[in-house]
């Protein structure tokens, strides 16, 4: 007598249905995607803590966590904290809002026209080169101690930097999507908003996402010598008083607004390009 053993499932024509996630798991996906971008920041944090309780390291020089957040709180509670933020972001904001305008209007006309790329492609480049944080006590003397020069130096900082990606994103305009719109006998309307700026529009981000970081570097310096409000101002005051837990709050909170500002370009960059997809070697 011979045992026999049933045929897989496959062999006695059953189907198997295709394997999907959870609805809890397509949800804790993100979540943990996200969670294992800030470990190394957590580790830094409990390490400087640890280091800070133990005596390893000098908390009048290096400060702690705990100190920063009691600094923090205090700044919370005399509602000092949201004043200086408020102000740092709208001077930010307002400089970027400018300078990307300037930026991205002249990268688009030199882009198009021979003759104004000739005009005024050397000066951008050249302009580019200059130390702008060297100018700050000129533009004090010129234009006084109010807002305009700290939006200007933010301004003058983020307008070059649009102007070369903007202008380097329309020079490199696949010539396959040209061709595809004479095909199709476009009008010049249709193919530079239907295909032109589209095609140029991932550089146009990349200069925003590197403008928005040097706007809040620039702001530092900016509002450092030239302010009685803002971030910079709370900086320059935990270095004229030896205050590093103050020092370290700014740091802290200028590391999220770049982060805040970054987020929000790729994510309005994912919003405005949803043709490009995922692309890349994963």
């Amino acid at each position: 007598m011979s045992l026999s053993l049933p045929e897989p499932a496959a062999q006695a024509g059953v189907r198997l249905a295709p394997w999907e996630p959870s609805r809890a798991s397509r949800l804790l996906k993100p979540i943990l995607r996200g969670l294992v971008g800030v470990l190394i920041p957590i580790a830094i944090l409990l390490w400087w803590g640890w280091a800070a309780e133990t005596g390893h390291i000098n908390v009048r020089i290096y400060s702690s966590p705990q100190l920063v957040l009691r600094r923090a709180y205090d700044l919370y509670a005399a509602g000092t904290l949201w004043e200086h933020l408020a102000i740092s972001i709208q001077r930010a904001t307002l400089g970027l809002a400018i300078g990307s305008t300037a930026g991205i209007a002249l990268g688009v006309a030199s882009g198009f026209f021979r003759p104004v790329e000739r005009l005024i492609d050397p000066s951008i480049q050249l302009f580019r080169s200059m130390p702008l944080s060297s100018l700050l006590p000129l533009f004090v003397v010129w234009f006084g101690f109010g807002e305009l020069p700290k939006v200007l130096v933010i301004v003058l900082a983020t307008a070059p930097q649009l102007y070369v990606d903007t202008f380097t994103g329309l020079r490199n305009v696949d010539k396959k999507l040209l061709e595809v719109a004479q095909i199709f006998r476009l009008g010049k309307f249709q193919t530079i908003f239907g295909i032109i700026l589209p095609a140029a529009a991932p550089f146009i981000f990349k200069g925003l996402r590197i403008a928005s970081v040097t706007a809040l570097i620039l702001l530092v310096f900016a509002e450092a010598i030239n302010a009685k409000l803002g971030l910079g101002y709370l900086a320059s005051k935990g270095m004229a008083y030896f205050q590093t837990d103050l020092i370290f709050l700014v740091v802290f909170i200028y590391a999220l607004l770049g982060l805040t500002a970054d987020t929000i370009v790729r994510t309005v960059e994912r919003l405005a390009t949803p043709w490009r997809g995922k692309k890349g070697i994963r």
